[in-house]
């Protein structure tokens, strides 16, 4: 899908937009109190890992030939009031530097995104509470966009390296698969499947009290 004079193709990305994609995340910044870092080599793959595929989309410069802007979703399988349901977590659009205030149809590219998601029963995303602009503009109803709504509040825990943690597991699963079924099916949008990043059988620790 060409734009503007055709200067600019919207399109599914593939492996070898990579590099471009890279030098979109190291040119920009995170607005907020925390400096978030993205490091993963091969960014397709690194999205796909954390669910069951990634459909993201590039905007590419015919002229410069170059990656200009990303954005995307990864579908993933999670509990919806209790059930499994295909979901969408967007990834957000990121433009470089270079491209910032010159590309005028992100419109059509979420229209083109909405697209490619037709057999998600819903779509979510994350957002950094000191990153008060983005939540601005996104929660600000716009004509031809889509309309983000406020669900909750997410809180991240992160151990402290050097402390001595309590004692867990690894490798016993025995009461994973109704832990799943009965904890993880309480909470919206938690993971159904153990094969997702972070989330699988070989990261899984597990610590029992009374058994």
């Amino acid at each position: 899908m060409n734009f503007q004079n055709d200067r600019y193709t919207l399109r599914l990305s593939v492996p070898e937009d990579d590099p471009g994609i890279l030098d979109i995340f190291r040119s920009g910044s995170f607005a907020g109190g925390l400096n978030v870092q993205f490091l993963r080599p091969e960014p397709l793959t690194s999205f796909q890992a954390d669910g069951d595929e990634a459909r993201m989309l590039v905007i590419q410069d015919n002229v410069q030939h170059r990656i200009a802007a990303v954005g995307g979703a990864v579908v993933q399988t999670l509990f919806l009031h209790g059930k499994p349901e295909r979901c969408a977590y967007l990834t957000g659009l990121k433009i470089h530097p270079d491209y910032q205030k010159q590309i005028f149809f992100i419109a059509r590219a979420y229209q083109f995104l909405g697209g490619q998601l037709q057999d998600c029963r819903t779509s979510y995303t994350t957002i950094l509470d000191d990153n008060t602009a983005v939540i601005k503009m996104l929660e600000k109803k716009r004509r031809n966009m889509p309309e983000y709504r406020y669900i909750s509040h997410i809180t991240t825990y992160c151990f402290h390296g050097g402390k001595e943690l309590l004692p867990v597991e690894e490798g016993d699963l025995q009461g994973f698969s109704t832990l799943l079924e009965t904890h993880f099916a309480s909470f919206e949008l938690a993971p159904i499947h153990t094969d997702y990043r972070g989330f699988g059988r070989k990261q899984f620790y597990a610590y029992r009290k009374n058994g």
